[in-house]
């Protein structure tokens, strides 16, 4: 059985891959994954040649100030929402001058004093400017360290799936 840091590795070197084949560059945005998707990222071969970099967002400020996430429907929402994401990923690839961009932003832990009982998270992706998926993904896991690292695989896994959808295959054109 694959460990789920081998199994995250091998999904950012088929996103690598498949952005590198078609030229496409990458940048993301995170805030309950602490920057796992960037280290990987950033630690894998060829990097410079299509990341672009990114930025982690704990507070509302921070998201709107940098990737224009919309302050009334964010505070609303304690910044977790759908349309957060769908705003945290275009903003990223504004911020970056990027191609592709990565977002998720969700809950670890429970935040009962938030009426949290139930961890989850959305993601989105974007590409050429723009929005193409979002998601919501919970976690069976309860330490919030294993929490981030199951968002982690499982945002990468989904986009790697969409993009291999969405970015067409030179072989095939």
């Amino acid at each position: 059985m694959m460990r789920p840091n081998d199994e995250i590795q091998n999904y950012v070197d088929e996103i690598r891959d498949l952005l590198l084949k078609a030229g496409y560059t990458l940048s993301i945005a995170e805030s309950v994954t602490c920057g796992c998707m960037q280290r990987n990222f950033a630690n894998t071969v060829d990097a410079s040649r299509f990341f672009q970099g990114g930025i982690t967002c704990y507070n509302l400020g921070q998201k709107a100030r940098h990737l224009g996430v919309e302050p009334i429907h964010a505070e609303l929402h304690n910044c977790v929402s759908e349309q957060v994401a769908g705003q945290m990923a275009l903003g990223v690839t504004h911020m970056f001058s990027s191609m592709v961009g990565i977002s998720v932003t969700g809950y670890a832990e429970p935040l009962p004093e938030k009426g949290v009982r139930k961890i989850f998270a959305w993601y989105g992706l974007a590409l050429d400017g723009i929005l193409l998926a979002t998601g919501r993904i919970s976690s069976r896991h309860k330490e919030p360290e294993v929490v981030q690292a199951d968002y982690c695989r499982q945002v990468l896994r989904s986009v790697l799936k969409m993009l291999r959808s969405a970015i067409p295959d030179e072989d095939e054109v």
